[in-house]
């Protein structure tokens, strides 16, 4: 279960000591503080999910108009191709035949043989690809020589609900820091000093300013060596 927006607020509030000094911030303003932490996550961890666009045929070119509701605003941002399972008519009989006649040799022949295909494929230009269309929302699959299963990667901007428990530190540790700077901005307009009941206090807007700066450097650079901020390794063969 995800934490209220005003919650939120009032977090950052405490984090900055609310119950022993006065905070100047608005709702407006953590709520800016909150925003630019959700960019970051957009940036670094964006919200990824997999479409299934089942099973496609040998049939060149093939198109899905797929709407914001499947794949978001962004629209499809990656496809995978992969084998159809050799369970079900034909092909799967033909493979039981050939593992039959070729004994124990036979996995490593059909990988051999699956191999082979796909150089083929390859120096010939006849392997799976596609291509979207953002304008129409249109996704163009070429699968000339062969069926495949098709899943296509989406992603969606994130909300402040899609911050999941297990984020929560972070994410908190990261928007304080946005807070702490918006708070120097407006404490430096007062000078070094503000005035008080039992006289002036001296501002804390450039240690605030320091402490902010510092941890968002820290969080953005962990958010880069993050699993979602590296690319997936792809077989070359």
């Amino acid at each position: 279960m995800t934490q209220a927006r005003d919650t939120w607020r009032q977090n950052l509030l405490d984090d900055l000591g609310s119950d022993g000094i006065d905070i100047e911030l608005t709702a407006r303003q953590l709520d800016t503080a909150l925003r630019r932490t959700v960019q970051m996550w957009n940036r670094w961890k964006p919200y990824l999910k997999w479409l299934s666009l089942g099973d496609v045929g040998a049939a060149g070119t093939v198109m899905f108009t797929l709407t914001e509701d499947q794949v978001g605003v962004a629209g499809v941002l990656r496809v995978e191709f992969a084998d159809q399972d050799y369970v079900s008519g034909v092909a799967y009989s033909t493979i039981a035949q050939r593992v039959i006649m070729w004994g124990r040799r036979g996995p490593r022949v059909f990988f051999e043989m699956q191999v082979s295909e796909r150089r083929m494929e390859r120096f010939t230009g006849t392997q799976p690809d596609w291509w979207w269309d953002d304008d129409d929302r249109i996704l163009y699959l070429y699968v000339p020589s062969r069926p495949v299963r098709v899943m296509a990667l989406f992603a969606r901007p994130r909300t402040l609900d899609d911050i999941r428990y297990d984020e929560e530190y972070q994410f908190e540790e990261a928007a304080l820091a946005h807070a702490k700077i918006i708070a120097a901005n407006i404490l430096e307009q007062a000078g070094d000093t503000v005035p008080g009941p039992q006289g002036e206090i001296g501002s804390n807007a450039q240690t605030w300013r320091t402490e902010g700066q510092d941890k968002l450097r820290e969080i953005e650079e962990e958010l880069k060596n993050s699993l979602l901020a590296v690319a997936p390794p792809q077989w070359v063969g």
